[in-house]
Order: structure tokens, then sequence, then C-alpha cells
């Protein structure tokens, strides 16, 4: 048999922790796209004005996604939206506001409806107003001919 000093001879046995795995190169794509998209959506919701609905008894040549929200003659928002009612009796007309308008949106504001007219005079509008249980500022207009 062996003796104990000899067994004082072996090689001793160290433990060697395991390497950590590391962040492979195929993942920095990915995450960096990842974070773009974050930051683009974060950027989006910040600079997103309000989203209001007007109430109409008619909602004649209004379309969603052509008919811009104007003030003073300025577009301040699109229609994102057209649909009646639970009632079915009035239209429901949902739009989409820029921020920086977001202070004209008060709950006394009057909003109607800018239709051109043309005829053999010349081009002309005529104003229809909202009903008033509507709540913001400004007034629709529709795209002219």
């Amino acid at each position: 048999m062996a003796e104990p000093a000899d067994l004082d001879d072996l090689p001793q046995a160290t433990v060697v922790p395991k390497k950590r795995a590391r962040l492979s190169v195929v993942w920095i794509i990915p995450i960096l796209v990842a974070l773009v998209a974050i930051g683009v959506a974060i950027q989006r919701i910040l600079n997103e004005g309000p989203a209001i609905t007007i109430v109409f008894k008619a909602a004649e040549g209004i379309e969603a996604g052509k008919t811009f929200v104007k003030y003073k003659d300025v577009n301040i928002g699109q229609v994102t939206a057209v649909q009646l009612t639970d009632d079915y009796g009035k239209v429901e007309v949902k739009a989409k506001i820029a921020k920086s308008a977001q202070g004209l949106m008060v709950e006394d504001a009057k909003f109607w409806i800018v239709r051109p007219i043309v005829s053999l005079s010349g081009p002309r509008s005529m104003c229809r107003r909202s009903s008033p249980a509507s709540r913001d500022v400004s007034s629709f207009s529709t795209p002219t001919i």
C-alpha cells in the first residue's frame, strides 16, 4: 500500500469556475433594432396630441383620413373615423389633433362643417354648425374641389 507521505506528493485537484457565456455577436443587431423601435415609439407617444370625438347631425363630405380639422385656415388635425352613434340618430366624428393645438381643445368649443359650393357666380363656402353637445374647438373643412 501507499504510505501517507506519498499521498501528500499527489497533485491536488483545483476547481476552475466555468466561464460565463458571453453575449453572442449575433444578438447585437436585434438588440439595437429593438432599442431604436422603443425610442421611436416613445417619441411618437410624447409628440402625439389629443384624440377628440365630435357629434354632428349629419356628416356630409367628411371622410376618415381625408378631412382635416382647421382653425383659422390652418390644419390642426385630421379625421380618423366616422361612425353612427349608438342610437343611430347622429354621427360621431373622431379626430386626432396636433399637440401644438392642444390648448384649443376646451370644454365649450364649437365645430362646424365647411362645404365648398361651386356655382356660376364662383366658389363659396356654406357652413353647418355642430350640435350643442359637441365639446371642442375649431372647424372641419372638407377638401376643396
